[in-house]
């Protein structure tokens, strides 16, 4: 059962700052180190800032980015460029865009605070050796006791009853509205009404939801809950702790679509893999289909490549293995080859274990290339790259030795395997476009506020 209230929201003073699209920025972990230089200096008060602020060369453990965040968002507050809404509120988000193709798509949801999952899924002894974005996520929650970026969440609406009550709703004028640099459109409504509420919370009871973006902030929010836990001795369940901002999105609705999430596998792993004999074994279960392509061309040849592979995966596992020296691999799995019997472990679902990112990580990888089912990539070994383009650049600068491009997940698979109940593997996707942070923040320390009354 999914626990979902209104919340007290911290928004930008628009009247202050004018234009919104100069403050507001993907999610941190959707940012490169280029797009944050340019968002810091975009503008002061840019939400970058406080999600992804510089590291300077006196940080130590008393003083540093998360400190600094913590005070601006302080500062901001106490200077008017935040505002917080005087009543807890749910907040309707829209977002307007355009494919590729030329297809125009709208995509509704509304935030709010979501209680947590009890199970953590992490052990108590390894949270200390968190490094890279896993250590910022909760050294930022703990600085600032405060969620900035929302977690989206997929549910179940095959009838468009909450999207048909969102969307009844977003006929009247935003609250907010504003355009970023892709032309995508971002729109908010605040909204108050107690029968509006009370509705939503109703409907929101029976939901199973399915994380689709953010799975780290998440995590980390459950970690940040058991240390408050911990701290403060409070474990009813009922603490601003123990809920998360997220944005809930009707999964049924045609403007919910996923980019995959490929992969880049560096000399720190490759050492000792020989390509030709992980080849000849793949072989054995898929189809191999082999072609020179351009590493340098960019934008274009990447588009090439990635149709290709839809093309050849289409109601079929395709993945395609692009080595450093140029040479790509379409690997199409054979007829009558059951997924199952791919996996050493039985502790890999059915359901699971069809995905073609589990497919790569769980048997190309993990069985076939290193030799151990169990081995889990460190941050140096693989990179998680959101482009096809990138991902040549990256074999072109020879800043990773192979690389593996993947197909998008349906998203009625994804919804599927969240019904199931089985724990669904990070990195399967991401939403496209990403939902934009900054619209709305969550400060802990005003829900645990009681609300003036009126």
């Amino acid at each position: 059962m999914a626990e979902v209230y209104p919340f007290i929201g911290t928004r930008y003073n628009s009247q202050l700052i004018g234009n919104l699209g100069k403050v507001l920025s993907p999610p941190g972990d959707a940012t490169s180190v280029e797009l944050r230089a340019v968002l810091y200096d975009q503008h002061d008060h840019n939400i970058v800032r406080l999600e992804s602020s510089k590291v300077e060369g006196e940080d130590d453990g008393f003083s540093n980015r998360f400190t600094r965040a913590a005070n601006l968002l302080g500062t901001w507050r106490s200077d008017g460029v935040f505002i917080e809404d005087e009543k807890p509120s749910f907040y309707l988000y829209e977002q307007l865009f355009t494919t590729p193709d030329g297809e125009k798509h709208r995509r509704a949801g509304f935030v709010a605070k979501v209680k947590l999952e009890e199970n953590t899924p992490v052990d108590t002894d390894v949270i200390d050796n968190f490094s890279g974005a896993r250590a910022d996520y909760l050294n930022l929650i703990r600085s600032t006791n405060a969620n900035i970026s929302a977690v989206a969440s997929l549910f179940s609406d095959p009838n468009d009853e909450v999207l048909s009550t969102l969307q009844s709703r977003m006929t009247e004028k935003p609250w907010e509205e504003t355009t970023d640099n892709c032309g995508v459109v971002h729109r908010l409504w605040v909204v108050q009404k107690r029968d509006l509420l009370l509705s939503l919370v109703e409907a929101m009871k029976a939901q199973k939801l399915f994380v689709a973006e953010g799975h780290l902030r998440y995590v980390t929010a459950q970690i940040y809950r058991d240390e408050m836990r911990a701290e403060t001795g409070k474990a009813d369940g009922k603490q601003p702790f123990d809920y998360v901002m997220m944005l809930l999105l009707p999964a049924q609705q045609p403007g919910i679509m996923f980019s995959p999430t490929h992969r880049a596998l560096t000399k720190a792993i490759m050492a000792d893999v020989d390509i030709k004999d992980a080849l000849e074994e793949l072989a054995d279960h898929f189809e191999v289909h082999k072609e020179k392509v351009d590493l340098a061309g960019g934008a274009e040849e990447a588009s090439r490549m990635q149709q290709r592979l839809r093309e050849l995966g289409h109601g079929n596992t395709a993945i395609a293995l692009v080595h450093a020296t140029g040479i790509a691999y379409y690997l199409v799995m054979k007829d009558g080859v059951r997924v199952a019997d791919l996996y050493d472990s039985e502790d890999v679902p059915e359901c699971v274990g069809s995905l073609d990112a589990c497919v790569l990580h769980n048997f190309i990888i993990n069985q076939v290339m290193i030799g151990n089912p169990e081995y889990e990539l460190e941050d140096d070994e693989c990179l998680y790259v959101a482009s096809t383009e990138l991902l040549l650049q990256l074999l072109n600068n020879r800043k990773a030795v192979c690389g593996f491009m993947l197909n998008s997940v349906p998203v009625h698979k994804m919804v599927d395997l969240a019904n199931t109940g089985v724990s669904i593997p990070l990195d399967i996707g991401v939403l496209s476009p990403r939902p934009v942070t900054g619209l709305v923040l969550r400060n802990m320390q005003t829900d645990a506020q009681k609300p003036k009354k009126r």
